[in-house]
C-alpha cells in the first residue's frame, strides 16, 4: 500500500492554523469529514480516541512529524489526513522539538 492510497486529497491543510496538539487533531478530523471521508456521526468520539492514544504516548517521533492514529470499530477503511504547520505544534515529541506535518 503507499500512502498515496490513504491520504485523502481533499483533506489536505497546507496552512495548518492550530497551535496546540489538540487542536490540530480536530482541525485534521474535521477536514477528513468534510470530504466525506469519516462519518460526522462520531465526530467527538473519533477525537477523543485519538487524544487519548496521545496521552498514552506521543506520536510526535522528531525531525518535525506526527503521526497521531487510532484504531477504531467504525472506521473500516484505512483514511488520512495531513497538515502542514509553519510555525510548529508542541507534540511532546521525542526529540523535543515542535511539529510540522501532521500525518492523521
Amino acid at each position: 500500500m503507499k500512502l498515496l492510497d490513504i491520504v485523502v486529497k481533499d483533506a489536505i491543510d497546507p496552512q495548518l492554523a492550530a497551535t496546540s496538539r489538540d487542536e490540530a487533531i480536530t482541525m485534521l478530523v474535521d477536514r477528513l469529514i468534510e470530504a466525506k471521508a469519516v462519518d460526522p456521526g462520531h465526530r467527538d468520539e473519533f477525537i477523543s480516541a485519538i487524544i487519548k492514544r496521545e496521552r498514552r504516548g506521543s506520536t510526535g517521533f522528531g525531525h518535525g512529524v506526527a503521526v497521531p492514529h487510532v484504531k477504531h470499530p467504525e472506521i473500516d477503511t484505512l483514511v488520512a489526513a495531513v497538515g502542514v504547520s509553519h510555525d510548529g505544534i508542541d507534540f511532546n515529541s521525542l526529540d523535543g522539538n515542535p511539529v510540522h506535518s501532521i500525518f492523521l
